[in-house]
């Protein structure tokens, strides 16, 4: 559609014409009112805000006039697991990472650049990729105690023990 969003949005009956159910946001005239929605739809539970250009055209893939923003958390983990992607015996396809206590644990494997997998499988080869630190960004935690979509920041060379499930729990109340 070649209509700006907010003219889309006046439209009398557009919702009732589409699969589309309207949500409660704001029209923000700085960053500082982006910030207090934002905090805001963190206190009701909401993972984040959709940043919109109102003068913005329909597309269907990613847009700088469309931005999502969510808070991630960052934490030191271990590996307890490394599996070979299949059909090669020289690359790592996913790693299980896990608190130092083992109450939160997840899976990182799409996310690993070139580099990241030849330094995981430089350390498998050497026998020493179980038990290395490495730094993780993640969105949230599941109910289940899994990292929603983690990846890995860096391997830290210089930690030997990851953080617990009280540690990452103050790191999330952080934000």
């Amino acid at each position: 559609d070649s209509t700006p969003l907010k003219k889309r949005l006046v439209y009398a009956g557009f919702f009732e014409k589409c699969a589309i159910i309207p949500v409660d946001g704001i029209i923000a005239e700085s960053k500082e009112e982006v910030d207090e929605y934002f905090s805001i739809m963190r206190q009701e539970g909401e993972e984040g805000v959709v940043i919109k250009n109102l003068d913005s055209l329909y597309v269907t893939k990613k847009s700088k006039d469309w931005i999502k923003v969510k808070i991630q958390t960052d934490c030191d983990l271990v590996i307890t697991d490394a599996r070979l992607m299949k059909g090669s015996d020289k690359d790592i396809g996913s790693l299980t990472i896990e608190t130092s206590d083992g109450k939160y644990s997840g899976s990182i494997g799409s996310g690993l650049n070139e580099e990241q997998r030849a330094k995981m499988f430089e350390l498998h080869s050497q026998g020493a990729l179980v038990g290395t630190i490495v730094a993780v960004r993640f969105h949230r935690l599941t109910a289940a105690g899994k990292f929603y979509l983690p990846r890995i920041i860096e391997v830290r060379t210089d930690k030997f023990e990851a953080d617990s499930s009280e540690k990452v729990d103050e790191l999330i109340l952080l934000g």
